[in-house]
């Protein structure tokens, strides 16, 4: 049979003079050999280390909205329940909107200029947050910082399955999840550091300096991230010819790559047209209605400190389980080869603990059951998008970019109202208990997914 010949962003044809030479390669290649390793390594220090920085800082600038909301922001600008709801909201109708167009975009472009361009985008209007007057005002910059971060994660997503195989890649994407739930923790100790500290300084409030800290911050590593990030594998940055050519073969060897090549609206009819598409989707639109409840954590443990201050450290612990639960179930999973009962399982912790929350009184024990809600719920996520990534390497990279962009941009439009539960006492935990219970089901009925493709791949 032909070797397959990537358009993955790696565009093989550039790579060898001919399909009988990438033939000639894969007929030589040895998986796992020390130089292989040191070029893993290399792609580790030059993607990990930075995306991961990247992304904690693209979860702080959207949710640091909760933060700022107990820290006085409600009261200044005469913020309801239902306002506050909208300004969550609305962040997500720009998110679905411009997600999947984004992603395409990156499948053209060089992702060490797009994703730092996204992130410098976005940290300038969240440092514009800081000037907001109004109700109108912040919905206009939240529905701008929606549009922009649409492209970010599902880029780095469809970044990571350029540069690496199927059994390499769940830990790394739960990695930059992990990242997102340490950015939680260390968004309550910011706040809890910068709102009191400055709070007066200059004439602003304490939640406006939040927003501008923050904002430059982003502005500042994305500027730093352009000189360090890959490209994809047929790019000359950072490789040799050598290393280039072994990235390249490496993938085509666990069929991780597709001969395949559509434009944009092919694409996306080839996505929609495949039933898994419908399903992962369906599933992740499961886990991520519920984890809204990360713009409410202040709110919701606020009732046990005795000031806005100390409501921001105790945000801290819930994120810390939550990373160590997904950081060992991810390693689990990738060790095993097995995603399903790993989320079922997951999931179906996450659903129990939301609905005895529904029964729970006690402000302790609701604090505990939400700890164990959030790290069920977050140790899923991250498998569900590499499960997905692993079954839709069997068409062209372009489909795959779309698959992966549109189980996203469902998912957080299910967010759009989920969001106006949480501050409605038990609907919230109600929600989120019949959501991940469904989803936990659909994981443990998905035995037909592509599993043993998953499994089997090194060996084909």
């Amino acid at each position: 049979m032909a070797p397959e010949k990537p358009n993955d962003g790696t565009k093989g044809s550039e790579l060898f003079d001919s399909p009988v030479a990438l033939e000639a390669a894969l007929e030589h290649y040895e998986p796992d050999t020390p130089t292989e390793r040191a070029l893993v390594r290399k792609i580790d220090l030059r993607l990990m280390p930075m995306l991961c920085l990247m992304f904690i800082l693209n979860f702080l600038d959207r949710t640091n909205i909760g933060n700022a909301k107990i820290a006085g922001m409600a009261a200044d600008l005469s913020l309801s329940e239902s306002r506050y709801a909208w300004a969550l909201s609305i962040f997500f109708f720009g998110y679905i909107l411009f997600e999947v167009p984004s992603n395409l975009a990156l499948t053209r472009a060089r992702p060490s200029i797009y994703l730092p361009g996204l992130m410098i985008t976005w940290g300038a209007l969240c440092a514009g947050m800081a000037s907001v007057r109004s109700y109108e005002g912040l919905l206009a910059y939240r529905a701008a910082l929606g549009a922009v971060e649409a492209g970010f994660f599902p880029g780095i997503l469809y970044l990571l399955s350029s540069w690496y195989k199927p059994d390499e890649i769940g830990k790394r994407i739960a990695l930059i999840f992990t990242s997102a739930l340490l950015s939680g923790a260390f968004g309550g100790l910011l706040a809890g550091s910068i709102i009191p500290s400055l709070h007066g300084h200059a004439g602003l409030s304490g939640w406006r300096w939040l927003f501008l800290i923050e904002g430059l911050a982003t502005i500042v590593v994305a500027l730093a991230a352009i000189p360090i990030l890959l490209d994809f594998p047929s790019s000359p940055r950072h490789l040799t010819p050598t290393e280039r050519a072994l990235a390249h073969v490496r993938l085509a060897h666990t069929r991780a790559a597709s001969s395949l090549t559509l434009p944009p609206l092919a694409a996306v009819k080839s996505a929609l047209a495949d039933r898994r598409t419908y399903v992962f989707t369906a599933l992740y639109a499961l886990v991520m209605g519920p984890a809204t409840v990360t713009y409410f954590v202040p709110q919701l443990v606020r009732p046990l400190a005795r000031n806005a201050a100390q409501a921001q450290y105790l945000t801290i612990p819930i994120y810390i389980l939550a990373a160590l639960s997904l950081t060992l179930t991810s390693l689990s999973s990738d060790a095993r080869g097995e995603r399903r009962a790993h989320i079922a399982c997951a999931l179906g912790i996450a659903a129990a603990a939301a609905l005895a929350a529904v029964f729970v009184t006690a402000l302790g024990g609701a604090y505990s059951l939400l700890a164990v809600m959030a790290a069920g719920m977050f140790s899923a996520a991250p498998l569900v998008l590499a499960w997905m990534g692993d079954v839709l390497r069997d068409g062209a990279a372009e489909k795959r970019a779309v698959g992966l962009a549109v189980a996203n941009a469902v998912g957080h439009a299910v967010q759009v109202g989920a969001t106006r539960g949480w501050h409605r006492g038990n609907v919230g935990w109600g929600f989120a208990a019949a959501c991940l219970g469904a989803g936990a089901l659909v994981a443990g009925c998905g035995r037909g997914m592509g599993e043993r493709r998953v499994r089997g791949r090194e060996g084909d």
